[in-house]
C-alpha cells in the first residue's frame, strides 16, 4: 500500500495568518500535497493536524484543514491524527502516527507546494530530497545536505545542497525512535530521523524534475504562483 503522510500541524508564526489555509490559484498547499499524493499513486493519506485549529460555528465542531482537503472529492478518505500539544516540530507530527501506520510511508509538508513525479522508493530504504539553492541569508536557517547526512540549521552555509521536499521512511522505521532526542529548540527533528534511519538515499528535486517551493513570509506567494504558472 502506497501511503502518504501530509504534516500540516503547523501555527504559521511568521507568516502572519494561517499559511495553511492561505488560497494560491484555487487551491491551499495542503491540497496541493494531497493532489502530488493522488496523482503518484496514493492508495492512503494521512494527515497530522494541530487540536487548537479546531473551530465551531456553534452548532458543529469542525477542523478547516480538513474541510478544504475532503471539500475536492478525490475519492480517497483522509485520515486524521493530532499532534501532541506538548510536543514540537515536524517529528513530532510524524510520532502522531505510531502504531497506525505499518508500512512505509512518504512524508511531505502541508506548506509546501509540489508537482511532478516521485521515483521508485525502496520499501526498506530511507529517502530524502534536496535542492541545490543560491547563496542567500535564509540559507543559514535550513538543514545543509553532505553526502546522504543532514545537519539541522548549521547556521554555516550561505549556499549548496538543503533539504527539503519530501521524505520516505522505512516498515522498520519506528524501531528507531527510542534513539530520538530533543534538539536544542526542544524539538522533534525530521533530519534526526532519517539520519537515525539509515539505509539512506538523497534525491536531487532538479534532477527528478519535481517543482517545489515552500513559504514562510506572504511575499513567498508569488514563488509559488511562478511555479503553479
Amino acid at each position: 500500500m502506497r501511503t502518504f503522510l501530509i504534516l500540516a500541524a503547523g501555527n504559521s508564526t511568521r507568516f502572519g495568518s494561517d499559511k495553511l489555509r492561505e488560497p494560491i490559484k484555487g487551491l491551499t498547499l495542503p491540497e496541493y500535497a494531497l493532489k502530488f499524493a493522488v496523482e503518484n499513486g496514493a492508495e492512503r493519506v494521512c494527515v497530522t493536524l494541530n487540536r487548537k485549529s479546531v473551530m465551531t460555528d456553534g452548532h458543529l465542531v469542525y477542523h478547516p484543514i480538513l474541510e478544504d482537503l475532503n471539500s475536492r472529492h478525490w475519492d480517497l478518505e483522509v485520515e486524521i491524527a493530532f499532534q501532541d500539544e506538548n510536543a514540537y516540530g515536524p517529528g513530532a507530527a510524524i510520532t502522531a502516527w505510531e502504531g497506525k501506520i505499518e508500512d512505509d510511508f512518504t512524508v511531505l509538508f502541508g506548506d509546501n507546494y509540489y508537482e511532478g513525479k516521485l521515483p521508485d522508493l525502496s520499501p526498506d530504504w530511507t529517502h530524502f530530497s534536496y535542492k541545490n539553492l543560491g547563496t542567500s541569508p535564509r540559507n543559514l536557517q535550513l538543514a545543509a545536505v553532505i553526502d546522504n547526512f543532514i545537519v539541522e540549521k548549521p547556521h554555516a552555509f550561505l549556499g549548496g545542497r538543503f533539504f527539503c521536499g519530501f521524505a520516505h521512511f522505512p516498515r522498520d522505521f519506528w524501531s528507531t525512535l527510542p534513539q530520538l532526542q530533543k534538539s536544542g529548540r526542544g524539538e522533534y527533528e525530521i533530519t534526526d530521523m532519517i539520519n537515525l534511519a539509515g539505509n539512506t538515499q538523497a534525491w536531487s528535486l532538479d534532477e527528478l524534475g519535481i517543482k517545489w517551493g515552500d513559504i514562510t513570509y506572504k511575499s513567498d506567494i508569488e514563488k509559488i504562483e511562478r511555479l503553479i504558472g
